[in-house]
């Protein structure tokens, strides 16, 4: 799994983003590099008003592969599904 966190863009300073970085064991996984890079025209395929779209992808100099997407505020799905 990865973790997702919310950031600030670094030139934009109004623009919130998500961000989501992968962990060590998975990126050990034989078939993590395909599916990382796969992972965006699947997000494309499932926009919605509450999902971003995809800013950027790419691997830091460490090799962290990480992801970035625009920022929606949306309600919980908790939330969503009791009603």
């Amino acid at each position: 799994m990865g973790r997702v966190y919310l950031a600030r863009h670094t030139r934009i300073a109004q623009k919130r983003v998500r961000s989501k970085s992968y962990t060590a064991n998975l990126r050990t996984a034989p078939t993590f590099w395909r599916a990382f890079q796969r992972e965006p025209s699947r997000l494309r395929r499932f926009r919605t008003p509450q999902r971003g779209h995809v800013l950027d992808i790419d691997v830091t100099p460490q090799g962290m592969p990480y992801l970035v997407c625009e920022y929606r505020r949306r309600r919980s799905c908790r939330i969503t599904c009791a009603r």
